[in-house]
């Protein structure tokens, strides 16, 4: 009994990996046609997926990216503010946590690249859009 139990457990473990490999790829995705590259969308994706902070090794071990990406990744995600610095007591190294707020993270890919001139790859964006820039934020 304890060993179909485990099995079970197992199967639904892997069952659930295989839907974060799916999600963080379609975020990877998703960012990369707002001009972000798909490494930085996958850091972005581990972090949301993760529930909770984490290190630039623990961000290279999952991700099996060098420290260096790892870590101008998460300068970039920071800079746009779409990812945190965190402090948890007792922790010497740097922790890191996504925003969940799912409409702060949608305005960015929206705005940016209005207030900034910069190309967005959308191609649902007319030429009539630039008109929002004008909007408060």
């Amino acid at each position: 009994m304890e060993n179909e139990s485990e099995s079970i457990r197992e199967e639904k473990e892997t069952e659930l990996a295989k839907g974060h490999d799916l999600i963080k790829d379609s975020i990877a995705d998703t960012m990369d046609i707002y001009g972000v590259t798909r490494s930085v969308g996958r850091i972005y994706a581990t972090l949301y997926l993760n529930g909770g902070p984490m290190t630039l090794d623990e961000l290279r071990d999952e991700l099996g990216m060098s420290k260096g990406s790892i870590s101008l990744g998460v300068r970039k995600l920071m800079d746009d503010k779409i990812i945190h610095r965190v402090y948890k007591k007792g922790h010497r190294k740097d922790l890191y946590q996504a925003e969940h707020d799912f409409f702060s993270v949608l305005r960015f890919f929206l705005y940016a690249p209005l207030a900034t001139g910069s190309e967005c790859k959308c191609a649902w964006r007319s030429p009539g859009t630039a008109a929002l820039s004008g909007i408060d934020r």
